[in-house]
């Protein structure tokens, strides 16, 4: 019996020892920015972000200063919240956003079903891209920011005569994105074009940081609002 209990005390003595090790120890170079810890695999501080996003940076912010990692599903987020962080980002590595990768992730993350992406990325690259570099061009973006506002304000005086027909109350962004949407669509795919998505775009933007980092919710809204939006 005694030569069974002298391998579990040795057992428990490493692990204790690991444990008030790696509790007090410093924090090395390679270990900032610091990771949040979570006592679940996979999951990790999913859940937490899923029920309180600003609630759980605003406490990791707190605990852990303007940088840090977490765990959410399988990835592994590094937040950083000092201007002088981001700045230092934007100026020494901005290949970062003009990554490929990054791009196809973003794009498989929007279209969902995986024969939906090339499909995506042919009318973005070939299609979407030279149409704003036309429209955005210096020597039409006269028309395109006339026709742009036209529409703008046409939506806004809409807004007001439709708010004079009974009370409803419709948050500030709302109604600023809506009229933005209706704009834009206006003035870069003509009258003909559809801008009835605002709701379908609201749903899905809310919902690609979870696709994209396979983050636990219910799918169905922005799975039903994304079908409608690729058709």
């Amino acid at each position: 019996m005694a030569f069974l209990d002298t391998p579990v005390a040795i057992t428990f003595a490493l692990i204790a020892l690991s444990f008030v090790s790696s509790h007090f120890r410093r924090v090395r170079a390679e270990d900032y920015p610091p990771t949040v810890p979570s006592f679940l695999p996979y999951i990790s501080t999913s859940i937490q972000y899923i029920l309180n996003p600003s609630g759980l940076l605003e406490s990791c912010f707190k605990k852990y200063g303007p940088a840090f990692k977490m765990l959410i599903g399988n990835r592994q987020l590094t937040v950083i919240s000092s201007p002088d962080g981001i700045t230092a980002i934007f100026r020494d590595q901005h290949h970062i956003f003009n990554s490929n990768s990054i791009q196809l992730e973003l794009t498989q993350a929007i279209a969902g079903v995986r024969e939906n992406a090339p499909r995506l990325q042919e009318i973005l690259h070939h299609q979407m891209a030279p149409m704003a570099g036309r429209t955005l061009a210096k020597r039409s973006m006269h028309k395109f920011t006339a026709t742009y506002v036209e529409r703008l304000l046409h939506e806004m005086n809409t807004f007001v005569a439709d708010s004079k027909r009974g009370v409803k109350a419709v948050s500030l962004m709302e109604v600023v994105g809506r009229s933005r949407l209706a704009a834009l669509c206006h003035a870069f795919f003509g009258p003909s074009f559809t801008d009835d998505i605002y709701d379908d775009l609201s749903c899905l933007d809310a919902s690609v940081y979870a696709r994209l980092y396979r983050v636990p919710f219910y799918w169905r809204p922005s799975t039903q609002a994304r079908k409608r939006l690729i058709a």
